[in-house]
């Protein structure tokens, strides 16, 4: 995750990584598993002043989804990922109006918003 990216528009080296929405990830066609692995792991290391969380069993993270973040997972290991929401009245107004901008947007023709342009 990147710490405070939910707070602000890219940086110039997001942008130059990821310079397209949706973002897509990496292409993992015909690769073995540890192949994927590899590339999985190098995209998550490439996300500018990303950090890793490390978590054992019953830790758990709380974040903000619209801050940069992603998970590389590998079917070798054993784990459980939950995800669940704070939706206090503020945060459900916020995806309502999300949800009927999007709706609008799509209306008008327009895809996802990309903030680098």
């Amino acid at each position: 995750m990147v710490p405070g990216s939910h707070l602000r528009r890219d940086l110039e080296r997001e942008i130059i990584l990821f310079p397209d929405r949706p973002i897509k990830g990496p292409d993992l066609d015909g690769k073995s598993l540890e192949e994927c692995e590899a590339t999985c792991l190098a995209y998550a290391e490439s996300m500018p002043g990303g950090i890793q969380l490390h978590l054992n069993a019953g830790d758990f993270a709380l974040y903000r989804n619209t801050l940069w973040h992603l998970g590389n997972y590998v079917p070798y290991k054993k784990r459980a990922t939950i995800h669940d929401g704070a939706l206090t009245p503020e945060f459900r107004k916020f995806i309502e109006n999300m949800r009927m901008l999007c709706e609008q947007r799509l209306k008008e023709g327009n895809g996802m918003e990309n903030p680098n342009v």
